[in-house]
C-alpha cells in the first residue's frame, strides 16, 4: 500500500492507494470544493470533466471498466450512470459493453425532470451540492420493458465513497418496481469505500438476496484533516444556491438523450456546424449533455485534429490544487443556476465548440465572450 498527501486551504487529504503513486498522479489529482460537507474534490484526469481530455483516452477508460463488467454481466443489463459527473462515463462503459457483445440498455439520473415523461424513481445524493437525482422512466417502449425486465444493474459513478448514494439508488429502482434485480455491478474509476456498497447491500432487508461484484480502476482509502479555523459555514451558500432540481417547461430534450435511456448509440454527427474546425480544438459539453459531445469530439480526433474534451460542471470548487482556471457562467435551463467551465484556457484552442441541448440562444454568453473562435451548436 502506497500513501500520497494533498494540501489544501480546507484541510489536508491523505490517499492510501493499492497503485504506483505515479499511476494514481496519471489518474487524479484534488481540489477543494465549496461544500462544508466534503469540502475537497477527487479531479479525474481520464473523465473529461474537470480537465481536458484526449476522446482517445476516455474511450480507453470505458473499454478497461466494461471489460470488468463484461466478465459477470448476464441477461437483461440495464447501465446507468450518475448525474451529472458520470453522465458521459456512464454511456461510455454501455458502449464499450455493446463492443464486447453484451447487448445493454443505458439511462442515466438527471437533476433535470423532463415534463410528460414519467419519473421512475427518485434518490439523495448527501453529500452532494444537489443532492436529489431522477430516473425516468425510459421513453421508447422496447428500451422501457428491457429496463423493466433488469437482471443485471451496472451502476456506474466517477467515485465511491461511502457507498451511500449508489445503495440509495438501488433501494429506490427495487422499492418502484425492477422486481427481476439479481446482481448489481458498482463502476467507478476511483473507489475508496472499502466495499461499502455491498455490505449495505447485505444488511438491509430488501437488497440481502442481489449478488453484488465492483469493478474500478483505482482502490484504496483517504482520510481528512481539517485544518484549525478554517471556516467551512462560507460555503454553505454554495449548496443552497445550486440545490435545485425544476421541470424543464418548453425546452426541447433530443431523443437520444441520455436521461431518457436508449439503447444502441445512433447519435447523428451535425457535419454542417463543423465545416472549417482545424487546429487544436476543445469540445465543451454543458452540464449533464456530455455523452453526444464526446462522440463529436471522438469523430473529430478520428479524422486526424488535435482534440480535447471537457465540460461545464454545477460543482462549486476553488481555483488552486487540480484547478488552475475557473470561468463562471449561468446555466442553459433556465434554473439562474452557477455552472463552471474549469481549466479551459483560450490561447490553448484555435477553435471552442461548445455543445448544448437546449437552443443557443439560451446559452450565457459569457463563455462565448472568454474564448477566442468559440461558437455553440445545438445538437438536436
Amino acid at each position: 500500500m502506497h500513501s500520497s498527501q494533498f494540501s489544501l486551504p480546507a484541510g489536508s487529504l491523505t490517499i492510501n492507494h493499492v497503485c504506483d503513486t505515479e499511476v494514481l498522479n496519471g489518474y487524479l489529482d484534488v481540489a477543494q470544493r465549496k461544500n462544508p460537507k466534503r469540502p475537497f474534490l477527487f479531479v479525474s484526469k481520464v473523465l473529461g470533466r474537470h480537465i481536458p481530455v484526449k476522446p482517445s483516452d476516455m474511450t480507453a477508460t470505458f473499454d478497461a471498466l466494461a471489460s470488468g463488467v463484461a466478465d459477470t454481466a448476464t441477461g437483461e443489463v440495464t447501465c446507468i450512470g450518475m448525474a451529472e459527473t458520470a453522465v458521459g462515463l456512464g454511456a461510455g462503459v454501455h458502449n464499450s459493453l455493446l463492443k464486447l457483445g453484451l447487448d445493454s440498455v443505458y439511462i442515466s439520473s438527471t437533476r433535470y425532470p423532463v415534463n410528460d415523461v414519467p419519473v421512475f424513481c427518485e434518490f439523495k445524493e448527501e453529500h452532494s451540492h444537489a443532492k436529489s437525482h431522477y430516473l425516468h422512466l425510459p421513453a421508447d417502449e422496447v428500451i422501457r420493458q428491457r429496463f423493466l425486465n433488469t437482471r443485471v444493474l451496472v451502476l456506474i459513478d466517477d467515485e465511491a465513497s461511502t457507498g451511500k448514494t449508489l445503495f440509495n439508488l438501488t433501494s429506490s429502482l427495487l422499492a418502484s418496481g425492477l422486481s427481476n434485480v439479481e446482481r448489481v455491478i458498482t463502476v467507478s474509476l476511483t473507489d475508496w469505500s472499502n466495499n461499502a456498497v455491498h455490505q449495505l447491500l447485505a444488511q438491509n432487508e430488501s437488497t440481502s438476496h442481489l449478488e453484488h461484484d465492483n469493478v474500478s480502476l483505482i482502490d484504496g482509502s483517504f482520510t481528512w484533516s481539517q485544518s484549525d479555523g478554517h471556516d467551512m459555514s462560507q460555503y454553505a451558500s454554495s449548496i443552497d444556491k445550486n440545490d435545485k432540481s425544476l421541470p424543464l417547461g418548453d425546452i426541447t430534450i433530443p431523443p437520444n438523450e441520455c436521461r431518457l435511456g436508449f439503447g444502441g448509440s445512433d447519435f447523428k454527427i451535425p457535419h454542417d456546424a463543423l465545416e472549417g474546425i482545424a487546429g487544436r480544438v476543445l469540445v465543451l459539453g454543458t452540464g449533464e449533455f456530455a455523452w453526444q459531445p464526446y462522440l463529436i469530439a471522438k469523430h473529430l480526433e478520428e479524422k486526424g485534429l488535435d482534440v480535447s474534451f471537457s465540460s461545464t460542471s454545477r460543482s462549486p470548487v476553488s481555483i488552486g490544487g487540480a484547478i488552475k482556471r475557473k470561468l463562471e457562467l449561468k446555466d442553459n435551463y433556465g434554473q439562474n443556476i452557477d455552472m463552471f467551465a474549469y481549466n479551459v484556457s483560450p490561447e490553448d484552442y484555435d477553435h471552442v465548440i461548445i455543445c448544448s441541448e437546449t437552443p443557443a440562444e439560451l446559452f450565457d454568453q459569457t463563455l462565448l465572450s472568454e474564448m477566442h473562435n468559440a461558437k455553440v451548436i445545438y445538437c438536436e
